[in-house]
């Protein structure tokens, strides 16, 4: 799983696990140890606001797709959701952009020295991104809680839950992947510890 991550001079994370399961938790942790974050979310958020963007995204998806400062993504996830084919037409725009980001950000975090860096994306694995990586973390949550937790904290509903985790890999699959586990069915501190002695190993 090193790489190209060997090219960076960073020991890079690849963070995997389900909608809700505490990525974001998990590469703020490292984030606050002094790693640098590359939250591939917040890539696509500003891709989608990129003039050739929005024009590939809507011929493909619509006008429909169209927002006042960019893609909808709220529209476009209704649409890209409605299928398989659909969701890898939409993978086959972005993911190329995002990777091209990633590996800029691992190049700007490598200038300044930092000692490590997390990506945290819901592709990791699909997008290629684990070509970065130095090691990959799995998040393990219980499957009920976390779709409780997504419901309160986003709003979502069962089905639509449903519907975004079908066209993920499954939790079984996403392990195999992993280098280490991370327990995320207690607490804060409990979360902490874990990320605490997984990076004192490296």
């Amino acid at each position: 799983m090193s790489g190209e991550a060997e090219k960076n001079g960073l020991f890079v994370i690849g963070l995997l696990g389900g909608i809700g399961s505490g990525k974001s938790t998990v590469a703020r942790i490292i984030e606050a140890r002094g790693g640098g974050r590359i939250d591939c979310d917040d890539i696509v958020h500003e891709l989608y606001k990129i003039e050739s963007v929005i024009e590939s995204v809507a011929r493909e998806f619509g006008d429909q797709v169209r927002g006042p400062d960019g893609i909808d993504r709220s529209t476009l996830g209704k649409v890209a959701l409605a299928s398989e084919e659909a969701i890898k037409r939409l993978m086959s725009i972005v993911h190329p952009l995002v990777v091209r980001a990633v590996q800029g950000g691992l190049s700007e975090l490598e200038k300044v020295d930092a000692r490590f860096a997390v990506i945290e994306a819901a592709f990791l694995i699909e997008a290629g991104l684990d070509k970065f990586c130095d090691t990959i973390w799995f998040i393990d949550v219980d499957a009920e809680e976390c779709r409780k937790r997504v419901v309160s904290d986003r709003g979502w509903s069962e089905e639509e839950i449903i519907k975004r985790d079908q066209y993920q890999m499954t939790p079984e699959e996403k392990r195999a992947h992993a280098d280490a586990v991370i327990e995320n069915r207690s607490d804060l501190a409990a979360l902490e510890a874990q990320v605490d002695k997984l990076l004192d190993r490296n």
